[in-house]
């Protein structure tokens, strides 16, 4: 589902140029639920942004179901992504002004296909046990309620993979197994495939595979 190919990322910094990411080559397979592990600043959520299609890297490449997404042009990618990938952040990325229903909706108007699916949004949230909360504006729900939103608006246009980043970084314990919990039912019952960027090495160890980001940089080193 996921193959990626020496992929480097370097950034401007004054006049030298900072290495984030080296050679680092990986694949996932279609269903799979993966995690991404590294220390801080490994560069572990640079390298989940380039495999969503979101921050273009210094050079590699990155096949998703076969098509290499940087060989798109700016608007093709856009329109692959919001087709094939959803994507979960740590700090939700809600819309603080929307109720849930209408911030699971977001993909559907920038599908920009005519009109939304209020039926399908609700099935979502009711699927996440959110069903009595599609009117309620953001700011009213709690922590762990923004994430299955945020979750819910990753799931409205039925994509190949979820790209999740830290989802459990702003929660506490019991919030956290219970997104978890959530992405791994996804897993399950919608053969959907998951990448999750975390440090707790506790969420890692539920998902199936552990790519270590660090033991992928001394490994292209070593090559």
């Amino acid at each position: 589902m996921i193959s990626a190919d020496k992929i480097t990322k370097k950034i401007k910094n004054g006049t030298e140029y900072l290495t984030i990411l080296n050679d680092i080559t990986l694949e996932i397979h279609k269903s799979e639920f993966v995690s991404i592990c590294g220390k801080s600043g490994s560069g572990k959520s640079t390298l989940l942004s380039i495999l969503a299609g979101i921050d273009k890297p210094t050079a590699g490449t990155v096949l998703i179901d076969g098509v290499d997404i940087y060989s798109l042009t700016e608007k093709e990618l856009a329109e692959f992504r919001n087709q094939n990938i959803g994507i979960v952040f740590q700090k939700f990325n809600l819309i603080s002004s929307l109720t849930a229903i209408e911030n699971v909706q977001v993909p559907q108007y920038l599908a920009k296909r005519g009109k939304k699916s209020n039926q399908s949004a609700k099935n979502i949230l009711k699927y996440l046990g959110l069903e009595d909360k599609c009117g309620i504006k953001i700011g009213k729900l709690s922590g762990g309620e923004q994430q299955r939103v945020a979750i819910a608006r990753a799931l409205i246009q039925n994509p190949k993979i979820i790209f999740a980043d830290e989802p459990t970084g702003s929660l506490d314990c019991a919030n956290s197994r219970l997104i978890i919990d959530l992405l791994k039912k996804i897993q399950r019952e919608v053969n959907t495939t998951i990448v999750l960027v975390t440090h707790d090495m506790s969420i890692a160890q539920i998902t199936d595979r552990v790519i270590d980001i660090d033991y992928l940089a001394k490994k292209s080193l070593d090559l």
